[in-house]
């Protein structure tokens, strides 16, 4: 664990970043009194700790069983819309739709839709600020 530290006028704080993980995304975490940190301190010491852009990654594991983890990444504040679709182009479900703050989240899906279907899938997101990927996952039973 990363652990870096720093001071204001008001006090002082910490931030601390977790290693990188297998997919290659790191968590992180602050902690500060209200009174500890100079409003100024925080931007400068954020800036670089969210990704530049935006990514959709490929999904954990691929091919799935149970369930499967799929992860993207957000440069800044943004509604998204994560769907499921067949190969035909039919939307089978909706995992995300709504605003997300900037950074790295997660999706877990069990593979379930109202069809119970077993095969290839699509998902796709889409980003208010126009950025919109697609990536296949199989799904198997």
């Amino acid at each position: 664990m990363a652990l870096e530290t720093f001071g204001g006028t008001w006090g002082a704080g910490f931030v601390t970043a977790e290693p990188v993980d297998a997919l290659g995304y790191a968590s992180l975490a602050f902690a500060f009194r209200a009174d500890a940190v100079e409003p100024t301190s925080v931007p400068r010491l954020l800036a670089g700790q969210f990704p530049a852009a935006f990514e959709l990654a490929q999904n954990y594991p691929n091919p799935f069983n149970a369930e499967t983890v799929i992860r993207y990444r957000l440069a800044a504040r943004a509604a998204v819309h994560v769907s499921v679709y067949d190969l035909a182009g039919q939307r089978l479900l909706t995992l995300v739709d709504g605003k997300r703050p900037a950074g790295t989240h997660t999706i877990t899906w069990d593979g379930r839709d109202e069809g119970g279907r077993v095969g290839v899938y699509l998902y796709h997101i889409e980003v208010e600020q126009g950025f919109s990927q697609m990536r296949k996952m199989l799904l198997l039973r």
